[in-house]
Parts: structure tokens; sequence; C-alpha cells
């Protein structure tokens, strides 16, 4: 679970700001909360919901989350440099570090993890576990001007190393200024037992979804998982979609029907890369989502070569009532959007999982966007889900006392400088009776545009 994330000299983060999942005191909706007394006892929020203007940086939140984890991960090329976006409207700012730092607690064990780190190299890296009461260091790691780096481990990362700091040193006089220690050390290897569990928090349980992000394995979870083909089925039919039913389909691939309207050159490479996925015979299940203009599929290539189409097949009732198959690419972009949350919303009822999207309301219907919500939040209250959910929108018929705990309700506003800044709607004085949508916009609590004379044009 996420507790916290702090984010300073980042795009629109000039100053240091804080997203704290942890709940304020509230008589309301106390069902909401997440209690995790394994370890060191923590409650956390399942939601949090970014509101602002446009510009005011609600996606550059997303985006600060999303560098930091592929950073961590090593999906970023930091060879020649960090691409790293410091705050630009202060130009003290350009000569700073950026800094990050996120707490979160994965088995029981409280972590906090943080790095300072510009285009040029890390200058500091810092990571701390809490098991119970206390907090013990398991690194820390340093790196001069000259790209000097000097790590020092901790008692139980040195112990996990039968106590031998040369070995800690051995990889820091190894290590290039722009990567990361602990990225080092999960690539290596060696040191890395006592460090795995946060990597695999990172790849497995932090997921940073775009407004438009595809499931890219829906057909074949579709095709192998029955319970999920229920629950997706009773989802997008209880939507009002139209759909009637979804179908998996599974056949053998036949190039000149599957590929029938694609380019000769994609095609190629495509049956280029399942020949080479058969030749290296690995004895195991293989899967490739392609990606046309419009629509997506996936291939499996099973053990013994065979290759397979799978596809979603979507029934719509026609004026007599027979069930018409539609094709994926031929639903709504709403529609689309819901069939690919839908995954994303069971994994987080059936695992602990946390979650930031980057506009919910992009191509959903007002009553969509609840309807997922209130599915999602009676999976904490009803059936103990630990999961969380951090997302932007602009659809204030989401700002319901009803729905939301004020704590869940962020405010995302930029200063005369242009640094953004988040508050909470618990910071503010609010009657139980206010209308919060319209005293949102209204500006009661700032994030809004100001907008100026509009007449003229």
């Amino acid at each position: 679970m996420l507790v916290q994330f702090s984010v300073e000299n980042y795009l629109s983060f000039g100053e240091e700001t804080t997203l704290s999942m942890l709940p304020a005191k509230s008589r309301k909706q106390k069902d909401h909360i997440i209690h995790c007394t394994k370890g060191k006892s923590v409650s956390v929020l399942p939601l949090a919901a970014f509101y602002g203007a446009n510009a005011s940086g609600k996606s550059n939140f997303v985006k600060a989350v999303d560098f930091f984890r592929t950073l961590i991960l090593g999906e970023i090329d930091t060879i020649k440099s960090i691409p790293v976006s410091l705050f630009k409207l202060r130009e003290e700012n350009t000569e700073k570090p950026a800094r990050f730092e996120i707490v979160f607690k994965h088995e029981g064990i409280l972590y906090t993890y943080g790095a300072i780190l510009s285009s040029k190299q890390v200058y500091e890296e810092w990571l701390f576990a809490r098991y119970s009461s206390f907090e013990k260091k398991i690194f820390e790691r340093v790196t001069d001007d000259d790209g000097k780096t000097k790590v020092q481990a901790g008692p139980i990362l040195a112990q996990s190393i039968n106590g031998k700091q040369k070995a800690v040193d051995l990889l820091a006089s190894i290590l290039a200024p722009r990567k990361l220690f602990l990225t080092e050390c999960l690539e290596r290897g060696g040191v890395s037992a006592l460090l795995k569990p946060v990597l695999f928090w990172f790849e497995n349980c932090l997921h940073i979804l775009s407004p438009m992000t595809k499931c890219s394995t829906l057909p074949i979870r579709a095709e192998r998982d029955e319970k999920f083909l229920e629950f997706f089925n009773n989802f997008i039919v209880a939507s009002d979609t139209g759909i009637s039913a979804i179908k998996s389909m599974k056949e053998i691939f036949d190039a000149d029907k599957h590929l029938k309207d694609v380019s000769e050159n994609f095609k190629r490479r495509l049956l280029g890369d399942i020949d080479k996925i058969k030749a290296l015979k690995t004895g195991k299940n293989a899967l490739l989502a392609v990606y046309l203009p419009g629509n997506y599929f996936n291939i499996l290539i099973d053990p013994r070569g065979e290759v397979f189409y799978v596809q979603l097949s979507i029934q719509h009732k026609n004026n007599k009532g027979k069930d018409v198959p539609f094709e994926i690419f031929e639903e709504s972009d709403g529609t689309q959007k819901l069939m690919h949350l839908t995954p994303m919303l069971l994994n987080a009822l059936q695992q602990e999982q946390v979650y930031v999207l980057d506009e919910l309301d992009c191509n959903l219907h007002s009553l969509l966007s609840i309807a997922f919500l209130k599915v999602f939040l009676r999976g904490i209250t009803q059936n103990g889900a630990r999961s969380q959910f951090i997302f932007t929108t602009h659809d204030t018929n989401l700002l319901d006392s009803d729905l939301l705990r004020r704590d869940e309700i962020l405010f995302v506003e930029k200063d005369k400088d242009g640094c953004s800044h988040i508050t909470s709607l618990a910071d503010y004085k609010v009657s139980d009776g206010l209308r919060i949508g319209n005293g949102y916009l209204y500006g009661r609590f700032g994030a809004i545009p100001y907008l100026k004379n509009m007449s003229k044009f």
C-alpha cells in the first residue's frame, strides 16, 4: 500500500509537494479506511481524486510517480544523462537537483525510499525499513561532484552479506554516477535478496495508467479465466453499453485471414517475430499483443509451436433479438476504455494493488465513473479488499460527500510563479449540507481556471 509520495523540483513542482494517503480525523465513512496491522500498524485511504484547472499540475504528479518508478526499474536510459525535467520558472531551480521520496508498505514492512538527482548524477539515495517500532537503515548513498560514490550499508544489509561492507564498497566503486544503487543491486542480484521485495512492489503492485491505457492481455485473459469473463460480462452489460454478451474467440492463426487489412511490412515483421519465438522452443506458452490502427488482438504460441489468434467477440442484439458479433474497435471510445479498465477493477478487488490513473473521466459518462468507483469501494468496505486508486479528473459529479470522504478529494493549483501545490478538502471548513461540486466551481477551494475577459474574442 502507498502511504506517501513526495516530489520537489520536477516539472511544475518547484517546491516539495506531498501526496499523503493517511486519513484525516473524520466521523464519516470510516469503513473507507484500510488498516494494516502486520508489523508497524498503518491505516491508509483507498482513494485519492485530484481536481484542478488545465495545466495545474495534475498530470505532472502522475508523471512524477511514473518517472521515479521507471527509473528504479531500470527502464530509463541513463548512460549519457538522466532525463529529469526540472522546474523551469525559477532560475535558482535550474541549478538544483530534483528530489523524490516514496513511503509504502509491503509484506508487513514499511519502506521509505528516496533519491536526489539531476541530469548529471544521483547525489543521494536512501532506503529505510520499519519492521515494528523502530526504523532501520538499509543503505545510504552519496555521490560527490567528481562522480565518486560512497554507500553505507545498514546493519540489516550488512548482515545479509555476512557483514561484509567490502561487497557494498566494491559495488559502489563500479556504480555509474547516473544509476541508482538500488537498481544496480537488483540487476546484479549479488546482494539483492533483502531488496527483492522492494523491486517486486514497484514492478507488480504500483501501476501507472494513461487516459487511453490498453490492457494488452484482455483477449487471452477472457479466453483463459472463466471468473474474469463472468465478471467482465456482468460489469460491461450492467453499464448500459448496448452489449449483450462478451465471448472469447480462439482459432488457428491464418495470416491471410487475420492480417488481410495490414501492410506487407507489418505482416512480414509479425510473422518473423512468430518464427523467432517458435525457434526458441522454450516449452512454454508465448504471447504477443498485436496493435493495429483502431484494433488489437493476441497471438498465442503454445509449447508445440501451434499458433493461435485470440480475440474478443462482442455481441449486440439486433431488432429481431438475434446476437450480432462486433469487434472491439467497433465499440465507442468510452466502451473500450471501460472494457480495458475492468481487469484493473477485478485485480484491485482480488490483490493488494496501487493504480494511478490520469483522467478517469476521459470518454466516460459521469454515471459510469460513479458506478466504477462504487464497485471499487464496495470491495474495500464489504469484502476486505486492500487496493488503492489514485486518479485525476474534471468530473465535478464525483464531488459527492456520499461517495468520497473529504480527505479523498485533493486540489492542485499553481501559484503566481507557476509552481503546483496540493491541498485537501479536509483542510477547509465545509458544512455538511454544502454541495461540494458547486462550491468547487464557484472557486471556494481554488484549483479552477480564472478566465480573463473573454467577451473581446
